[in-house]
């Protein structure tokens, strides 16, 4: 059985998916911005991706101002 993803009901039936801050390269570094990014493509879970060591502090930083993430639309 084939299924058509543009079948009524087929996307809101399947496992939500998450997203990562990693596929947006051109906001690199600036963290608030990635994670907005991300939450606009899925809402249900983001995560956090330093890809070199030199974004990790940036990120580490971001973590401990313990900001409330956007919610999504």
């Amino acid at each position: 059985m084939s299924v058509v993803l543009s079948e009524p009901g087929v996307l809101s039936a399947h496992h939500p998916v998450g997203i990562s801050t990693g596929y947006v390269v051109d906001h690199r570094g600036d963290w608030p911005q990635l994670v907005e990014d991300a939450v606009a493509v899925s809402s249900f879970a983001v995560e956090l991706a330093a890809l070199s060591e030199g974004e990790l502090p940036g990120l580490l930083e971001f973590l401990a101002e313990r900001r409330r993430f956007p919610s999504g639309t």
